[in-house]
């Protein structure tokens, strides 16, 4: 069909896709944690537990990545993730005890390993030479709009009816987007650019799995860079020195306590701080509806301005707002809701700047491997952190203070990001000298 062969109903799928593996495993499920607790019997800690799981379950999907997409071709790889959202959300309604919910949110992680961003970016490089940022955007955003439509209806439907009702209404619907993802998702059907020997050589040489476009375009920029006479030793090449890139892995890993742990637990940091749950779902709806036009708007600063000088904005928000929400205990809704703007405006630095980090610190032909690599690190942070907040808030009845030690692991990442920047900096201008 036709209609199939247009590239933005790819970027329509991709959308879906990250609707479900990204945003109702991660984004909008905030919002069941006070219900987790409530209705559920967890502690808080075993409801931290859950997003550990999900994280190391996750994790372990990355590291299979390529493995996982070496066997099956993408489309049916995309529709199995899906596969794995809808069998999570139905474990979680069928579950009454902590180790269904375990085994539910250990499946989830495999749906946001093999079916995130790294598969949803493939998905686009295969439909798009041009406007593939904007296509990019557009997915990535669909995880904000599942937080901004799902969190008032996860509320409604626990309250009416039940929490088993609202985690099987959603397998529901994620069991249809995963039967429209699999009809509609085709492989390219255009040919692939004209390949010099260079690149065939590549491309023979490519490791099982890896995108066939990705190759294309670096060893294409590669052969520019080489035309240019730029020295092959300089940071632009494609070899990556990971021993320059410590200070920047470093804060990866504390990037997952930024973008996934606290971002997760904010329902809980303000249902514990005496807020109801009709204003934590509108808290969690603003902060989706934010993320949508921050991911936008960051990007079009990243642009207009670069990597570093929107490090400086982007870290601003983030340390200003997780000082607003560790004062949740004594804000009022319009308190929260300025607390939440804020940090949510700042946010999408830990979400969408992994890959600017990995595209402005690593050589050219090496982003891939870099962007790999720091999901990986992102990923191992999520899961070191992500029992943390339950444990302090067992000892202490709040999860404010996890905010306010999140204040100083965000000016941590900061610092280091920057010197990353300001190291490459130096190399490739003594390089060009």
């Amino acid at each position: 069909m036709k209609f199939l062969s247009n590239k933005w109903v790819m970027c329509a799928a991709g959308a879906l896709v990250s609707f479900c593996t990204m945003g109702m495993t991660v984004t909008s499920f905030s919002v069941y944690q006070p219900y987790l607790i409530d209705i559920g019997g967890l502690t808080n800690g075993q409801s931290s537990l859950l997003i550990t799981i999900r994280s190391l379950s996750a994790l372990v999907a990355m590291v299979l990545f390529a493995w996982f997409y070496g066997k099956v071709h993408l489309r049916l790889g995309l529709t199995i993730s899906l596969g794995f959202t809808t069998l999570a959300f139905l474990i979680f309604g069928l579950a009454d005890s902590m180790a269904g919910y375990a085994v539910a949110a250990a499946i989830a992680g495999l749906s946001y390993g093999f079916g995130g961003m790294i598969a949803v970016s493939a998905l686009i490089s295969q439909w798009f030479s041009r406007h593939r940022a904007l296509a990019l955007g557009i997915c990535a955003a669909a995880t904000g709009v599942s937080s901004v439509v799902l969190s008032p209806l996860v509320t409604i439907v626990v309250q009416r009816f039940s929490l088993a009702t609202a985690f099987l209404t959603q397998t529901a619907l994620c069991a249809l987007i995963t039967v429209v993802v699999g009809l509609v998702v085709r492989a390219k059907p255009q040919s692939l650019p004209e390949q010099t020997e260079q690149t065939m050589v590549a491309l023979e040489n490519a490791p099982h799995g890896v995108d066939r476009i990705d190759i294309i375009e670096a060893e294409e920029t590669n052969q520019e860079i080489q035309a240019q006479t730029v020295n092959p030793r300089s940071p632009v090449s494609g070899r990556i020195n990971f021993r320059n890139m410590i200070p920047v892995c470093i804060a990866m890993v504390l990037m997952g306590c930024l973008g996934n742990t606290a971002y997760a637990h904010l329902s809980v940091l303000y249902s514990t701080a005496g807020f109801s749950p009709h204003d934590v779902s509108i808290i969690l709806s603003v902060i989706g509806f934010t993320l949508i036009v921050s991911k936008i708007v960051y990007g079009q600063s990243v642009d207009r301005l670069g990597g570093y000088a929107s490090n400086n904005i982007f870290f601003a928000l983030v340390f200003i707002g997780y000082i607003l929400c560790s004062l949740a205990d004594y804000e009022n809704l319009a308190g929260g809701l300025i607390a939440i703007v804020i940090a949510g405006f700042g946010l999408p630095i830990a979400t969408v700047g992994i890959s600017v980090f990995a595209a402005d610190l690593a050589g050219v032909g090496s982003q891939i491997r870099m962007l790999q690599v720091f999901q990986v690190l992102y990923a191992i942070g999520s899961t070191i952190f992500g029992f943390v907040p339950g444990l302090i808030a067992d000892q202490t009845g709040s999860y404010a203070p996890f905010y306010a030690a999140t204040v100083g692991v965000t000016l941590l990442c900061f610092v280091l990001i920057q010197l990353s920047y300001r190291h490459v900096r130096r190399q490739r201008a003594h390089a060009v000298a």
